[in-house]
């Protein structure tokens, strides 16, 4: 019997077959990403955080007045919402976010947000944190 090597490389393949082993293949290895490693947020948790909602002035800040609301938690912004006061109706509109705004949320409050104010350094492209005095 001859040896897989030697079987493989003397045995001829379509361009049908080519095809419908590549996308097989695919398809195989596409599968082993689709395992769900998700879990269920605890509610009680969430809840149980002491906060209060505070009007917020747009994340764009493009001066169109948009109505953003944030959920601040020990000084730390935790969910954020737009105008849900009363139902909207074409007589007494809801007050929306822009999509700008609502779109920068990773921005503002990612991983890495700046952390307080910069300044020129010497008037080099350079900047350094800015240090305030409190008299």
């Amino acid at each position: 019997m001859a040896s897989l090597f030697d079987r493989i490389t003397h045995s001829r393949i379509s361009r049908r077959r080519f095809i419908q082993a590549s996308a097989a293949a695919a398809a195989g290895l596409s599968l082993a990403g689709c395992g769900n490693s998700l879990t269920t947020a605890n509610a009680d948790k969430m809840t149980s955080q002491e906060g209060k909602w505070i009007t917020a002035a747009c994340w764009h800040n493009w001066g169109g007045r948009c109505l953003n609301k944030a959920y601040v938690v020990d000084g730390v912004v935790v969910r954020q919402k737009t105008d849900d006061t009363h139902p909207d109706n074409p007589n007494y509109f809801q007050q929306r976010a822009c999509l700008r705004g609502r779109a920068q949320r990773n921005q503002v409050f990612g991983a890495d947000p700046g952390k307080g104010d910069l300044k020129h350094k010497d008037g080099l492209p350079h900047f350094k944190k800015a240090v305030h005095l409190l008299l």
